[in-house]
């Protein structure tokens, strides 16, 4: 009878990196989201990020025009989905959770900001035609919520080991 025998290491080396307990934040995080947006409101960063991703919170009828939640739920799920089996192999290969959460976050990114350049792929209400009069004569990008690119710049992400 012919004995198997297989070696279980790099498997126990992943499973130790798994239970590390990483977290990986994506969003306006850190000084960036007490910051002051502009001088025209005493909003900060995380406040206009939140009056776009949970509109009705503020009080205010403005649409939902989601940078975070919803192009990272679509696009980093497909992305995900997609290559599950190439994921997994580049966790086992390198043993490093902490650089794949890394990798991870700049791919959040990367999505975020191309939500910012196709005005939420595509999915943002327009502007009404008195905001886009008003922005034209300010000179203002005529881009949803890139009239001064101070929120998109606050986008970050941050890879944090629980103790």
């Amino acid at each position: 009878m012919a004995k198997a025998s297989m070696n279980l290491g790099g498997l126990e080396k992943l499973s130790r990196n798994l239970k590390k307990k990483y977290t990986l934040r994506v969003g306006i995080i850190g000084d960036k989201a007490k910051t002051v947006h502009d001088s025209t409101s005493s909003l900060t960063n995380a406040d206009l990020g939140t009056i776009h991703e949970q509109p009705d919170r503020d009080g205010k009828k403005i649409p939902r025009r989601s940078f975070l939640e919803e192009p990272l739920r679509e696009k980093l799920g497909e992305e995900i989905s997609k290559n599950k089996k190439s994921i997994f192999k580049q966790i086992f290969k390198n043993n490093d959770t902490e650089q794949f959460l890394n990798e991870l976050g700049a791919k959040a990114l990367d999505i975020i900001n191309g939500a910012f350049e196709t005005q939420g792929y595509g999915a943002w209400k327009s502007l009404t035609v008195p905001y886009q009069k008003r922005k034209e004569k300010l000179n203002l990008s005529p881009h949803i919520l890139t009239a001064t690119s101070h929120l998109r710049h606050t986008v970050d992400f941050k890879v944090i080991k629980n103790d």
